[in-house]
């Protein structure tokens, strides 16, 4: 049976680096929205989501 192709087989992101492209997402996309709404559920993804994001507007 072949390998399966995995475009992330080589190593995972670090998560300074996942955070990193997460702000410069934001930054890209986010500066085309006069307001930016959050949805928060009170569960885990929603709370890592708002966290990181509060994190993200409080350094600039």
């Amino acid at each position: 049976m072949a390998k399966q192709l995995n475009l992330f087989s080589d190593r995972s992101l670090t998560w300074q680096e996942q955070l990193e492209n997460t702000a410069s997402s934001l930054n890209k996309y986010g500066k085309n929205y006069d307001y930016w709404v959050f949805c928060f559920s009170g569960g885990k993804d929603s709370t890592a989501t708002v966290t990181v994001a509060n994190y993200l507007f409080n350094i600039g």
